[in-house]
């Protein structure tokens, strides 16, 4: 229904499965950019599955995360994250 958040799912080239995430239509459509993953988000998480020694270990803080999932990847690549967005 109007309002309510949508989890998509959003396949990583590199990881075994698909990363879930939660977005909001009437947000985006309104004009908000947090509420959903860029294309430039999932062209950094590909990136970062694939060559993993790029956070493996590393503290890595993500500013202006949206939905997250390019933190979201590099956490599961080894890295110690922090997400933050403003909304």
């Amino acid at each position: 229904g109007k309002g309510r958040p949508a989890t998509q799912g959003f396949h990583v080239d590199g990881l075994l499965s698909e990363v879930l995430v939660v977005q909001q239509a009437e947000q985006v459509a309104s004009g908000c950019t947090g509420f959903r993953v860029w294309s430039s988000a999932l062209l950094l998480a590909n990136e970062l599955a694939n060559t993993p020694d790029m956070v493996k270990g590393r503290r890595v803080v993500e500013l202006g995360c949206g939905c997250g999932l390019t933190g979201i990847v590099a956490a599961l690549r080894g890295a110690f994250v922090v997400l933050t967005d403003r909304d």
